[in-house]
Order: C-alpha cells, then structure tokens, then sequence
C-alpha cells in the first residue's frame, strides 16, 4: 500500500463518517480555542499583577 492509495482510502472514511469527522474537528478547534484564551489571561494577568507591584514603588518594604 503505498502513500497515494492511503490518502485516499483515509479520504474515503472521513467523508464516509462526515458528522463524526465534523465533530472531531470542532472539538479540536474548541480546545485550541480555550488553550489559547487560558494563556492570554494568564500573560494578562501576569502583566497586570507586574504593572502593581512596580507601582508601590522600591522603598515600600524596607
């Protein structure tokens, strides 16, 4: 079997199941999708929580 009758035949079983295949990617479009959400709150916060303590300024715990 080579690489050419693999493609097709692996073509063949994603439009022979369309709503599973239609699911599967969503549900891996849903998941980046939150994966990337997650982290830019987390970089946001991160900067926010950075922009506070730089503002109490360097002779506050002394």
């Amino acid at each position: 079997m080579n690489f050419a009758e693999t493609l097709k035949l692996a073509f063949a079983a994603i439009w022979a199941h369309k709503l599973r295949s239609f699911l599967t990617l969503l549900g891996m479009i849903i998941g980046v999708a939150a994966f990337m959400t997650v982290l830019s709150v987390l970089q946001g916060f991160n900067l926010y929580i950075d922009e506070k303590i730089a503002g109490i300024g360097s002779n506050a715990f002394t």
